[in-house]
């Protein structure tokens, strides 16, 4: 397994000095990310950053600040889709409270409230996870653990409970993670005696283990820092830690690991995480993977300070070789937990660590991380699921409204059942729609465009230049359109400049987009918008809805055929003065030689020839008699036209 860079290392926006950033994934496929600004001259104040799947930040961060600072975020992704940090709060003296800060799914902050705040007991060491529809949190007070139960809201319900069970010496640095088969598990530093502990807790809180679990079993594992801990999806755990010795010969401080099954008992002895040997390796942290493995960053100080990461199956067996993260060089003073790692929606990793900015102060630095090998599986929900920009994916949404991305290479993306949005990208991509109605977006190249079952569009809207596509296939495509292959395609969206669109038989949709394009329906009853620009809309044969949209548009009509009597063709918003009927390609008087143009019916009688025109309420009706019988035998629907048509508003 190859774990490649997804985009370029981000250097998050701040000034003066930041670090000890704390990350988690949210449902719509984005990142919030929450670290400590310690510009502030009245102590310590949190920032919090919402990002979308790209990396990119949509608004300014929200700042979190209280009279005597903030400090230690950690940040929890909620059932709602918001989420919640909690942080230590300084009061007088050394005393310190943990308050909560909650979001909603929009980013909106919901305020402040207090979690653990008993006066002259110190609450240090924040950590949360979810747990079924709210959470759980761990603490330390006065050198023991324990952990509060909160609904969805945040609020704190039952607790404190008693986490570790041996009270003598300190007992901190807590890890907490929601089992996959309910309850939880905690983990942490005993001080006492150098070493990791874990218990393992049901959904009250109520622990499985009369006695704590040892974590460090080998004697090589020397005094243990920094447990890292996640859940994985057989329902066991993992914990990462840093050791304090190694067990290799003259060689400094290894990460090590352990699994353990859903009941806390270890499934085999430690072992060490970080393939190279020499130089002081730690600072660990650690994320569970969808297909029931794990990944691990640390950070290696082994010559040039370097975040280097490594994927394990579930089983802790090696899946390839160790990758490299940062490709600028972290800060030299690095603290404990300035590394944090999250998995996103779908599949890829993020990073965030304490960085140097070009003015050589620590700022946030985050890299976004693709350990999928191209193949990308999406959910019974809806998903956005991103490609890669170096190689070709195999991109399936499944159920859901999806938003499929490939990205450069060669893709191939399916969207399955729900309304998707299938974006190809750079390279000769294939999309295929599935069931609901979709949108196709093939991008640069020769693009295989499958709409399946439902109203399905292939879309040009993004094209650099004007585009020419037929449906029915009888023009050659251009533009980005070239090369080009579409099936099972009900509509068309054309780009920002002049396009030509054509449909097939059946019912089409057919948007023009900014320029001045030509739209048309062909047979069936079709829907043709022009949107802005000078637009020539062409329904052809069966009852079609035209909209010419803001420019002076023309209505055409080519044959009597194209809006009969009783079927007619309805224009939405013909404005008189700008937009016009064009019947110029109709001869009036089929049965004389030549092209006779229609005449305007003045007198009533409606002769052969005539265009007469008649008023159904708020609306239009213009007919045409051609057979000299006193019928209509074209008649078009005006909709919402004010007064009569003249002779600047028609080409006849």
């Amino acid at each position: 397994m190859a774990v490649r860079r997804w985009g370029p290392e981000l250097e998050v926006d701040g000034s003066g000095p930041q670090g000890l950033p704390d990350m988690a994934a949210l449902q719509d496929g984005g990142f919030v990310t929450a670290w400590l600004d310690l510009a502030d001259s009245d102590g310590g104040r949190i920032l919090v950053q919402r990002f979308d799947a790209t990396g990119q930040a949509p608004g300014a961060p929200a700042i979190l600040s209280a009279p005597g600072g903030l400090s230690a975020p950690a940040i929890l992704t909620l059932a709602d889709g918001g989420f919640v940090l909690h942080a230590e709060r300084a009061g007088p003296g050394d005393d310190r409270d943990v308050v909560a800060f909650r979001f909603g799914p929009t980013g909106a902050a919901l305020g402040m409230m207090a979690v653990d705040d008993t006066p002259g007991v110190p609450s240090t060491g924040p950590a949360l996870s979810r747990l079924g529809a709210g959470f759980v949190s761990v603490c330390e007070r006065g050198g023991d653990l324990f952990a509060r139960l909160h609904g969805p809201d945040g609020a704190a319900g039952d607790g404190p409970l008693p986490v570790n069970a041996t009270t003598m010496g300190p007992q901190g640095r807590a890890a907490v993670a929601d089992l996959a088969g309910g309850g939880f598990v905690a983990a942490w530093m005993d001080g006492n005696l150098g070493r990791l502990q874990a218990r393992v807790f049901d959904a009250q809180g109520v622990p499985w283990n009369i006695d704590e679990v040892l974590v460090n079993s080998t004697p090589l594992g020397g005094r243990p820092a920094d447990p890292a801990l996640a859940a994985l999806a057989d329902g066991g755990f993992v914990l990462a830690w840093e050791a304090g010795t190694s067990p290799y010969p003259n060689t400094a401080p290894d990460v090590r690991a352990r699994l353990f099954d859903p009941l806390g008992v270890p499934r085999g002895p430690d072992f060490v995480v970080n393939a190279r040997t020499l130089g002081a390796q730690g600072t660990p942290d650690i994320v569970a993977l969808p297909d029931g493995g794990f990944a691990v960053v640390w950070l290696d100080l082994a010559g040039m300070p370097t975040i280097r990461g490594q994927v394990f199956d579930g089983d802790g067996r090696r899946q390839g070789g160790a990758f490299t993260v940062n490709t600028h060089a972290p800060a030299p003073d690095m603290a404990k937990g300035d590394l944090s790692l999250a998995a996103l929606a779908d599949g890829r990793l993020v990073v965030a660590w304490t960085g140097t900015r070009e003015d050589g102060s620590p700022g946030i630095h985050q890299q976004i991380l693709d350990p999928r090998d191209g193949v990308v599986e999406g959910t019974a929900g809806p998903d956005l699921l991103h490609g890669h920009n170096a190689w070709g994916d195999e991109i399936s949404g499944w159920e859901g409204a999806d938003t499929l991305l490939g990205l450069k290479g060669d893709d191939q993306l399916s969207g399955g059942a729900g309304a998707d949005d299938l974006v190809g990208g750079r390279g000769d991509d294939e999309l295929w729609g599935g069931r609901g109605n979709d949108t196709l977006v093939g991008g640069a190249g020769a693009d295989d465009l499958s709409g399946g079952a439902g109203l399905d569009l292939a879309s040009y809207a993004a094209a650099p230049a004007g585009v020419t596509v037929a449906l029915d296939g009888s023009a050659p495509s251009a533009g980005e359109a070239a090369g080009d292959s579409l099936t099972r395609i009900e509509g068309l969206l054309g780009s920002a400049h002049g396009d030509f669109l054509r449909g097939q038989a059946g019912a089409d949709l057919l948007r023009g987009g900014a320029g001045n394009d030509t739209l048309e329906g062909m047979s069936g009853a079709d829907s043709l918008a022009g949107d802005a620009g000078r637009d020539r809309l062409v329904g052809r044969a069966g009852a079609d809805v035209l909209t010419g949209g803001t420019g002076g548009d023309a209505f055409v009509f080519l044959w009597p055929s194209d809006s009969l009597p009783g079927g007619s063709d309805q224009v939405t918003d013909l404005v008189r003065g700008l937009d016009r009927i064009d019947l110029s390609a109709i001869d009036a008087k089929p049965l004389q030689g030549g092209n006779q143009a229609f005449v305007l019916d003045t007198d009533g009688f409606f002769a052969l020839g005539d265009l007469r025109q008649v008023r159904q309420g708020a609306n239009l009706l213009l007919e045409a008699n051609l057979d000299a019988d006193g019928t209509a035998e074209l008649a078009i629907l005006l909709l919402d036209v004010p007064g009569a048509l003249a002779a600047r508003d028609l080409e006849l």
